[in-house]
């Protein structure tokens, strides 16, 4: 049965695939990838004001509020509130500026920037963009980074990823903090912020890390519940299966799953992944007559389509953080698993006498479909939990696996979710 199961969710990523390959969808996707960017450059735009300070000179500090809209313009200006009033600072301006319990940017490492302060102690780490530099006890910096290594041999040139290693090492060369040796490094935060820490550890050294109370991987794990609203759009070229279908159909539907979002705080505390697992149950049907002028006889066909449905959205999430609601957006894909389906036609034939079966028809549904999908939501933070909402709109590859026969599927959700905080 497990086999069973993932060689079905297998074929729903396949699906996946195709759907979003498929010329028919093509604008959909682009719809939808329009519209998050739009939203994302929306959330961008906005400001998103923190507690915090500026150091002005060595004994002017002034408290009030940062705004943390951007990673990039973190490095080119501070936008200070206080007083109601903002005002942009640049490098020139300030020594410093720090978000409680977050980042602290400082000037002076870097020409005409800020750099964000990793590791503050007698050994120093700092990052700007890709970058990273490292300022010994004597006020020496020394830049980390791939850079480019010119052959003049050959017109092509290659990127130079050993150098900066050899930098390091040197550096830690009179301290033998860490048993990771110089071909395990990694030119990332996490490797680097412990490596230096390792190495003020070792000379006895009082060493600050900046951003030590968040935590490097988050999961929250959740439940969500609510309203599916399923559209059906036929499209029939087989004749003489036309009679039995209407235009449309619709079916509301509750629902209910498990949620988990990962996201990495010390990186970005907007940006997450988020995956779901939901159950829930259609039942479409629909009854069309038809007249026969050859014999004064009405037909009634009465139609039928009843699955069980596993759902796995899987999205890219952006937060907007606010002082008491907090504003998403969600763009993903999703694959479906459909079960102890249903999908027959019923003929009956009605005359003065009554009402008589007179055959019945078996049409074949698809067990695995795809979809791309969107949404926003919003959510509340409390002591232990989130409470929130979220709507989405899918569009998905069609339910029918009759030749012939099309219905186009599409979807509104609107639910609850509640997560761990």
């Amino acid at each position: 049965m497990p086999i069973h199961f993932a060689y079905n969710i297998f074929c729903s990523f396949v699906a996946t695939f195709n759907l979003i390959t498929n010329n028919s969808m093509k604008k959909i996707t682009g719809i939808l990838s329009l519209a998050f960017i739009l939203l994302g450059l929306t959330l961008r735009a906005q400001n998103d004001f923190r507690t915090g300070y500026i150091v002005i000179s060595e004994k002017d500090t002034i408290r009030g509020e940062i705004n943390c809209s951007g990673k990039l313009k973190s490095y080119k200006l501070c936008k200070f509130k206080t007083n109601g009033e903002i005002r942009k600072y640049t490098p020139e301006e300030l020594i410093a500026y720090s978000i409680t319990d977050d980042k602290s940017f400082v000037s002076g490492i870097v020409p005409n920037s800020f750099v964000e302060i990793l590791v503050k102690g007698n050994l120093s780490l700092y990052k700007h963009d890709k970058d990273f530099y490292v300022k010994t006890n004597v006020g020496k910096i020394h830049k980390l980074s791939e850079g480019v290594k010119k052959n003049d041999y050959v017109e092509e040139s290659k990127i130079d990823k050993v150098r900066w290693k050899g930098t390091l090492s040197y550096i830690l060369s009179d301290c033998k903090a860490s048993t990771m040796k110089p071909k395990q490094y990694r030119l990332s935060e996490k490797c680097l912020v412990e490596l230096i820490s390792d190495y003020n550890i070792c000379k006895g050294d009082n060493f600050t890390v900046t951003k030590e109370k968040k935590q490097w991987n988050k999961i929250t794990l959740g439940i969500i519940g609510g309203l599916q609203f399923e559209k059906l759009k036929s499209d029939v070229f087989d004749e003489d299966a036309i009679s039995f279908f209407d235009s449309k159909y619709t079916y509301t539907t509750p629902f209910i799953g498990v949620m988990m979002n990962v996201v990495s705080p010390r990186i970005s505390d907007k940006l997450s992944f988020q995956t779901e697992f939901q159950f829930s149950q259609y039942s479409f049907s629909g009854v069309n007559f038809e007249y026969s002028e050859a014999t004064p006889i009405y037909y009634k066909h009465a139609l039928k389509l009843e699955y069980n449905k596993v759902s796995i959205p899987i999205s890219l999430r952006y937060n907007l953080r606010a002082k008491k609601w907090t504003w998403y957006g969600q763009l993903g894909l999703c694959v479906e698993y459909n079960f102890n389906t249903k999908f027959s036609n019923t003929t009956h034939i009605i005359n003065d006498t009554g009402s008589y079966p007179i055959y019945n028809v078996n049409l074949g549904v698809n067990k695995n479909q795809a979809s791309v999908w969107g949404g926003l939501g919003t959510y509340k933070s409390f002591k232990k939990m989130n409470i929130g909402l979220s709507c989405r709109y899918y569009k998905l590859s069609g339910v029918s696996s009759v030749s012939g026969i099309e219905l186009a599927n599409s979807r509104m959700s609107v639910g609850l979710i509640i997560s761990r905080n």
